[in-house]
């Protein structure tokens, strides 16, 4: 039997997560599988997958992936979606808002690597996954504040947590000013806005300042 292409097998290994058939995800899995979450060490081999799916499944077993975009190149497949039901403990309502990344490698009809990424513009564009923002989420000024997302604390406009490089728009007494958000993770460091001031001759000057609290920003 020929194996499935690279999208049907990544779609049915979401499919068993989402069933929690951890049988059926084993068994969509290489001897060498390895789960990369962001910057954590990988779990490596099919033995230790199966405990860790385990007590994930155990402990969340109402978590469900929602595929909003996905592009595959080669044996990559990208996923841009959200989830419900996961070690976060919102409501599904606010959870569905976040968005996550995944990136699944598939080889001969399994699942050789299974990743959740940084979400960032730049890594979407760069999988191909890229979603433009609509004309009311761009319309709404929000403030930013801090929550827990992805097993870290991180700053979120709205119900969405951001990342470095994110994109948005800073209101200031003239209008609406364009830049990108960065943060060093720290609690006590105010997170600050790059942009960029065009210059005579094609050339341009980049600078930064600190958010100040109750800025209001919204998405671009």
């Amino acid at each position: 039997m020929n194996p499935l292409p690279c999208i049907a097998t990544t779609l049915s290994f979401i499919d068993c997560i989402n069933r929690g058939d951890l049988d059926g995800l084993v068994e969509l899995m290489t001897d060498a599988h390895a789960l990369r979450i962001l910057s954590e060490p990988p779990v490596v081999g099919c033995d230790a997958n199966r405990k860790a799916w385990r007590g994930y499944m155990t402990a969340f077993p109402h978590y469900v992936i929602y595929p909003q975009r996905i592009a595959a190149d080669g044996s990559r497949v990208a996923i841009l979606g959200s989830t419900t039901g996961s070690h976060l403990g919102l409501p599904d309502e606010e959870e569905r808002k976040l968005p996550v990344l995944w990136v699944a490698t598939v080889e001969n009809g399994k699942v050789s690597s299974w990743a959740i990424v940084e979400d960032s513009p730049t890594t979407r564009t760069g999988l191909g996954v890229n979603v433009a923002s609509s004309s009311a989420d761009r319309g709404k000024p929000e403030t930013l504040h801090l929550v827990h997302a992805q097993g870290s604390l991180r700053y979120a406009l709205g119900a969405r947590a951001l990342n470095g490089g994110d994109l948005f728009e800073l209101c200031c007494s003239g209008g609406w000013l364009t830049g990108r958000f960065e943060w060093d993770g720290r609690v006590d460091a105010a997170p600050r806005f790059f942009f960029s001031i065009e210059l005579e001759g094609g050339k341009v000057a980049q600078h930064s300042l600190e958010i100040p609290e109750g800025a209001l920003l919204r998405r671009v």
